[in-house]
């Protein structure tokens, strides 16, 4: 880790947004396109620096009520392992959940990463993390936090990391997910929408959604399974150069024309289309798809899970659902947490 020493006490803040793939999840791990944009849930990172003879950092989860202090030492030792644990799992010998042991081991990565690249202050640091985002249900919690503290990392060091934010957010994201796209800390980056192919992006200028549709999020649960587990499963059942990846494509395709031409029965029959790959590379637990469908028939409208979903149980985080009928009565009657999302 590089160092610069500091005399007086530096202080930042930096806040990401969450995101929301509309069409392409698990299809952009594998060179296709996916049509992403960042949704107004915010993650926060503030950091402090005093100064001090050694540096020491204190690190605080507000939202986990969870607060641990680390030597400098003991973030080498505990990155190092991290990084054995990760070369584990690529020789097939962990699994990715296995990789990051506590809530903290991604900040102290992160960390570590940047100042691999970057000299930061020596001193006494505190850390606050905190996040609007719900955890693991396909919003990009992990990818907004990273961003917030890489960008709230090059203010306190005076530094910028120019054409490798990217990568190493990708990077870093990796430790957490076993083999991002880089889709989650673009479009979070960005803060804007996005069609995302091959580590490249493209700005979108979509317009508002079709009308007369709305839309709304739907909280399906918590995945029981990770998102690196779930893309491995994938993995293992439908390699590169299946064809079901070039429908994928085609799907985001002739969603974003009917999105930008204002059709939106066209529309409509495209999330369908994506939600129905989603359910045949088996992301989709069967409880939901049974709830989606009786709600899709009381209210003309459809939905779609917008992240890695779920190889196991009845949960597969956020749903996105589109129709010209609010889902409230049905939500209601089913215990569901929904909001409308102003697209």
């Amino acid at each position: 880790m590089n160092f610069q020493t500091t005399s007086q006490t530096i202080t930042a803040h930096s806040q990401s947004p969450a995101k929301l793939i509309i069409s392409g999840e698990h299809a952009v791990v594998y060179g296709q396109p996916a049509l992403s944009l960042p949704i107004p849930l915010l993650s926060h990172c503030q950091i402090s620096i005093s100064p001090a003879d050694k540096t020491h950092f204190e690190i605080a989860l507000s939202d986990l009520a969870q607060s641990q202090e680390f030597s400098l030492a003991d973030v080498e030792q505990l990155t190092s392992n991290i990084e054995m644990r990760y070369k584990h799992f690529q020789d097939n010998t962990l699994t990715i959940d296995q990789v990051l042991k506590t809530d903290f081991d991604l900040i102290l990565m992160t960390l570590k990463k940047f100042a691999d690249f970057c000299k930061i202050p020596t001193g006494r640091w505190q850390i606050i993390i905190s996040s609007e985002i719900p955890l693991e249900r396909g919003l990009g919690s992990s990818a907004s936090i990273i961003v917030s503290l890489l960008k709230t990392l090059e203010k306190v060091s005076q530094s910028k990391l120019l054409d490798n934010f990217f990568s190493l957010a990708q990077d870093i994201e990796n430790y957490q997910h076993g083999n991002s796209s880089g889709l989650d800390p673009t479009t979070i980056y960005q803060n804007r929408p996005l069609i995302y192919q091959n580590q490249k992006f493209s700005e979108l200028n979509l317009g508002k959604l079709p009308q007369p549709l709305s839309a709304w999020l739907i909280d399906s649960g918590k995945s029981k399974s990770s998102t690196g587990d779930t893309v491995s499963h994938v993995r293992n059942h439908f390699k590169t150069h299946h064809g079901i990846w070039q429908q994928f494509s085609n799907t985001t395709q002739q969603l974003l024309t009917a999105w930008q031409t204002n059709n939106a029965q066209s529309l409509l029959k495209c999330v369908h289309s994506n939600q129905q790959l989603l359910c045949q590379i088996g992301v989709v637990p069967k409880t939901l798809q049974t709830w989606l469908t009786e709600l899709e028939q009381q209210t003309a409208g459809v939905g779609k899970v917008c992240g890695a979903g779920a190889i196991e149980g009845d949960s597969a985080g956020i749903v996105l659902f589109l129709s010209e009928n609010s889902p409230a009565e049905f939500c209601q009657q089913h215990q569901l947490t929904f909001f409308a999302l102003d697209l």
